[in-house]
């Protein structure tokens, strides 16, 4: 699997029925956390925490190729850390992909850490996600980036400064996010 932590591993790759029956149970739990809150099964979601304020380490696409940070130069962008075997991870990534649709003043940026491209792939067409992904199939950009524990997600603020992380899942459709995205407008 891989070096890192995360809440549950997946064993080998999921053939139709499991990708099936998976489908069910992530509905089942949405329709549970609907009705009864967040409680009902869902493990707690972490929390964002502010950082001395630092320039982001360069993020490609491919090596030698341009940091893609310097194109979003201006705007707020959320790089969020993932990977395909990490339960979390996949939970999250949905409300993720709908942070994206719902907030167009932030850039969204997903880094498929310790995987191959084929899975991380089936992933996006199995769960119709529409995020920027970029690979990193050995971790190395992860490792620059600090991260131990998946998920993690790094905040930057228009100037190209990190300002907040967090380490696990977030609740990309509370409240609190929004607060922290708006506060990336205004000076540390």
């Amino acid at each position: 699997m891989s070096d890192f932590p995360c809440g549950y591993l997946a064993a080998g790759s999921l053939g139709p029925r499991r990708r099936f029956v998976r489908a069910c149970r992530v509905l089942a739990l949405a329709v549970l956390t609907l009705l009864f809150g967040a409680s009902a099964g869902a493990a707690p979601f972490a929390d964002v925490k502010p950082v001395a304020p630092h320039p982001a380490p360069a993020l490609v696409a491919q090596a030698g190729q341009a940091n893609l940070l310097e194109s979003l130069r201006g705007k707020a962008v959320v790089v969020n850390f993932w990977a395909t075997w990490c339960e979390p991870c996949r939970d999250e990534m949905p409300a993720l992909d709908r942070l994206r649709g719902r907030r167009g003043d932030v850039a969204v940026i997903t880094m498929a850490m310790n995987d191959s491209a084929a899975k991380v792939a089936r992933f996006v067409d199995d769960y119709l996600l529409d995020l920027r992904i970029v690979h990193d199939p050995d971790g190395v950009q992860g490792r620059a980036w600090g991260v131990r524990v998946l998920p993690t997600s790094v905040f930057i603020d228009p100037a190209g400064r990190i300002r907040y992380r967090a380490v696990g899942a977030l609740d990309w459709d509370g409240a609190a996010v929004d607060r922290v995205l708006d506060s990336l407008n205004s000076p540390p």
